[in-house]
């Protein structure tokens, strides 16, 4: 709740809106000046290599410094983390997926170990996904075929992602 003097400064202001946002901008970088981290420069121009003479350099550029909306409640990696490689989204492979091909892979990237090794049941897998059997005998098929994943029951074994070379050579040659 804002104050009577401070209110009043807001409601009553002379200046231009765009004046006001910039200040109040300008107060919280301030303020959580400490809380940033150190972002190293870039000398080469913003773009570079797209194309020719519009570039401006990165220096004219407004930076946007990343700051969390509360810093009390930023989250922290537990010791069992499961990440999901961006590869997936970056490289298209997700566009090569049906809906219960991504479920099926995310999940099993959640639940495996270190070297992409779960031996969760089909029916455990099935209960949690709300698959029926035969829904993830089909997802699991398919992302073998891919080259996502092994099975050999009861374990599954993530791979690495086929980089984009193996994808262009596979669809060349069914």
């Amino acid at each position: 709740m804002k104050t009577e003097p401070e209110a009043g400064r807001w409601a009553s202001s002379q200046t231009p809106l765009r004046h006001d946002v910039a200040h109040v901008i300008e107060e919280a970088v301030t303020l959580e000046a400490p809380l940033r981290r150190a972002v190293p420069t870039v000398s080469q121009p913003h773009g570079a290599g797209t194309g020719g003479d519009r570039l401006k350099p990165r220096s004219t550029c407004p930076k946007i410094i990343k700051q969390p909306v509360d810093p009390e409640r930023v989250r922290t990696m537990p010791a069992q983390f499961g990440a999901v490689d961006r590869r997936l989204v970056y490289q298209k492979h997700i566009r090569r997926m049906s809906t219960d091909e991504i479920a099926l892979y995310v999940f099993l990237q959640c639940v495996s170990d270190a070297e992409g090794l779960s031996f969760y049941s089909d029916e455990r897998i099935c209960e949690e996904l709300h698959f029926s059997l035969n829904g993830l005998w089909k997802a699991r098929e398919a992302l073998v075929d891919a080259g996502f994943l092994l099975y050999r029951r009861p374990i599954y074994q993530l791979l690495n992602l086929p980089s984009p070379l193996e994808l262009a050579h596979e669809s060349r040659h069914p």
